[in-house]
């Protein structure tokens, strides 16, 4: 074979090489654009999703940090549910209310607190019903009520899950 068709073959060959290579290059940006174009989609229909639910999308938030109580320590979180638990029954006329908290079975976000009222079954069901309105961190896990048809009266054992949260705005001393 002629030296100068070896030339043209390598030439050709040369192109040949460069045109696959810019090809499989040009193949690689196209998939690059399209998994752009396919995450700004996604993000617009999030956008779209956020804009025409914003208003639920707050209340839903504000419901939540409902949720759980927000103090500076567990126990002055106690103390504060306790003095509102106490206050409550006295407004709704219960008698003896007992607050007690088992700090052993504290856990990281919930804290057992077990209480005990005797009062009219009306007063009682009042003060439940007002616990559960104005108290969204305290959940009912057990509940015993008992009636004592000589007093006229119930007794009340409940056992509520506190649900709090240590906020990072420690007062100063």
């Amino acid at each position: 074979m002629s030296r100068r068709l070896k030339y043209r073959w390598f030439a050709v060959s040369l192109i040949w090489v460069l045109v696959l290579g810019l090809s499989g290059w040009n193949m690689h940006r196209i998939n690059q654009v399209q998994t752009i174009r396919r995450n700004l989609e996604t993000m617009q229909m999030d956008l779209r999703f956020l804009k025409a639910n914003q208003t639920t999308i707050q209340q839903i938030r504000r419901q939540e940090s409902r949720l759980t109580h927000v103090v500076a320590s567990a126990d002055l979180g106690f103390l504060v549910v306790e003095n509102n638990l106490k206050r409550l029954s006295w407004e709704l006329g219960l008698e003896k209310l007992s607050v007690k908290n088992n700090t052993n079975a504290q856990g990281a976000d919930a804290m057992p607190i077990t209480i005990i009222a005797h009062g009219t079954l009306p007063a009682v069901a009042g003060w439940i019903t007002a616990v559960e309105e104005a108290y969204p961190y305290l959940v009912v896990k057990r509940m015993d009520l008992t009636y004592e048809p000589a007093k006229q009266a119930g007794r009340l054992q409940a056992t509520f899950d506190y649900h709090l949260t240590l906020s990072d705005n420690n007062p100063v001393s």
